[in-house]
């Protein structure tokens, strides 16, 4: 069963009602689970006391209402996870990295937003990711651009990767014997195609418009 729940329609409880209904009636069988804008700590709660046993991939995408301590609690007891995507969750550091690592042997692939430098260092995550996810096969960063030491860890930590994409990052210097590296160990390797001087940059880590986004949904009251 493939639950996707999104928040751009503003139907409120009603929809967490459906979500979880639609949880409920799976009998925990839920594989794949895709949740943006709108998850909670209670949210995440009851999917894992529901589907821990099944759930395969989880994507959480601007989950401004999601504390790391609700992420992390719950990314503890995930432990047949395989696929996770964390996009634009401002308040999840490497810390949460470390713990999806530890907690999730299982995983093969990660898609994960860095955060702009104003917030943590560029290869902090970078540290996490190769510290703990030796069995990863498939990785896709986004946002900022990791520096060398970072992409070295990850090389050297994730010898397993078979994909590397770096094509959403905006990029402020790239080594070329590195990237000469990355084409020879991995098969299918993405360079960084964003320019960090372009324009586009700014919009992009433009967070107060983000959120703005959630603003519709700040004094809603999800009870589950």
């Amino acid at each position: 069963m493939y639950v996707t729940y999104y928040a751009r329609y503003n139907y409120g409880d009603n929809l967490v009602k459906i979500f979880c209904n639609a949880v409920e009636r799976s009998c925990g069988q839920v594989e794949d689970i895709n949740i943006e804008e709108i998850g909670t700590d209670d949210l995440l709660k009851y999917i894992v006391d529901n589907c821990a046993c099944h759930l395969r991939c989880l994507r959480l995408a601007n989950c401004a209402r999601l504390s790391e301590r609700g992420f992390i609690e719950a990314v503890k007891k995930l432990s047949q996870l395989e696929e996770i995507e964390l996009s634009h969750n401002l308040q999840l550091s490497n810390d949460s990295l470390e713990v999806v690592g530890r907690c999730c042997p299982l995983l093969k692939s990660l898609k994960y937003s860095l955060l702009p430098s104003d917030y943590i260092g560029q290869d902090v995550c970078s540290f996490a990711i190769a510290k703990t996810m030796p069995r990863l096969l498939h990785l896709k960063i986004s946002g900022d651009m990791p520096g060398d030491d970072g992409i070295q860890a990850i090389l050297d930590g994730c010898h397993l990767l078979e994909s590397f994409d770096l094509g959403g990052c905006y990029a402020y210097y790239y080594s070329q014997s590195l990237e000469k590296r990355c084409r020879e160990q991995i098969n299918f390797f993405v360079p960084p195609t964003q320019d960090c001087d372009s324009s586009d940059y700014d919009s992009y880590w433009d967070v107060g418009s983000i959120n703005s986004n959630w603003s519709w949904y700040e004094d809603c009251d999800f009870d589950i």
